[in-house]
């Protein structure tokens, strides 16, 4: 088999093993993209449509049954939509986990004057909560 022959069915292939994008979705899929800014590569924007469409029925379903009392909480599409699980936690679940040294015991002193409380937003140490649309 000639190697151009070898290549048009190793890409007629992988097009055919993309799902069929589900048409009633695409103003929302425009909408989506336009607003999370998401632009794609012809290769890629198939697949990420994919997973996104496979990401807005798993929501629907859901919040169908947190309608009939399955769950205590509603679902919601994000900027992580085109993303699978494991994509996802591959991108921000990236604690690594260090192993506690030994150091210095923290000794207070006798004589400090400590609160009882401390509001940290009056003192600036507390940021905005990000990514919680």
């Amino acid at each position: 088999m000639s190697p151009s022959i070898f290549l048009n069915l190793l890409c007629l292939g992988i097009a055919s093993a993309v799902p069929k994008a589900d048409h009633g979705l695409d103003a929302q899929w425009n909408q989506w993209t336009a607003t999370h800014g998401k632009l794609y590569n012809e290769t890629e924007e198939g697949w990420r449509r994919a997973v996104w469409e496979k990401n807005v029925k798993m929501i629907e379903l859901h919040n169908q049954e947190y309608s009939q009392g399955k769950h205590s909480f509603t679902m919601a599409m994000n900027a992580f939509g085109d993303m699978t699980s494991e994509e996802f936690r591959q991108m921000m679940n990236g604690l690594q986990h260090q192993k506690h040294r030994k150091g210095k015991v923290f000794q207070e002193s006798p004589f400090a004057e400590i609160p009882p409380s401390v509001d940290w937003r009056k003192k600036g140490y507390v940021t905005p909560v990000k990514d919680q649309v």
